[in-house]
Formats: structure tokens, sequence, C-alpha cells
């Protein structure tokens, strides 16, 4: 119960760079911050997702490729 679980975020095509993704993620943030979370984690299988969300003050906790899947994926947490 300490920590939230950025589900999915997402951004239409037309929007993108327009800062959009970014401001729903620091809502997001501060709702969970409000109900008394201690951190954040997400997942993403974007390797371009990687460094937008470091940049936003999130680091990786685990980058793996599940076995048969071929599909690789970052978790990542931010402390709030």
């Amino acid at each position: 119960e300490d920590f939230a679980y950025l589900w999915v975020i997402g951004v239409r095509s037309d929007c993108a760079g327009r800062g959009v993704g970014k401001k729903m993620l620091h809502t997001a943030l501060d709702a969970m911050r409000r109900r008394g979370h201690s951190a954040c984690f997400l997942r993403t299988e974007n390797p371009q997702n990687v460094s937008l969300y470091e940049h936003l003050g999130f680091k990786q906790v685990l980058t793996e490729t599940p076995p048969g899947s071929g599909i690789q994926y970052w978790l990542m947490s931010q402390d709030l």
C-alpha cells in the first residue's frame, strides 16, 4: 500500500511534443502523493520512453525480456 503503479499513460500522435503527457504524469504523481504513497512504479516496453521517464525523475529498477516473449521491458520507479 506504500506504492502506486501507473498503469497506462498515452498521448495521441497529433498531440505529441506539446507537454500533454508530462502534464498528465505530474497530475497523477501529485494525486499519489496526496493519497500518501511513497513511490510510483511504471513499466514501459518502448525504449524511447526510458529516457523520457528518466528526465522526469524515474530510475530504472529492472530491465528484462521474459523467456519466450521476445519483448523487452523496463520497470521504473520514482520516490514521491
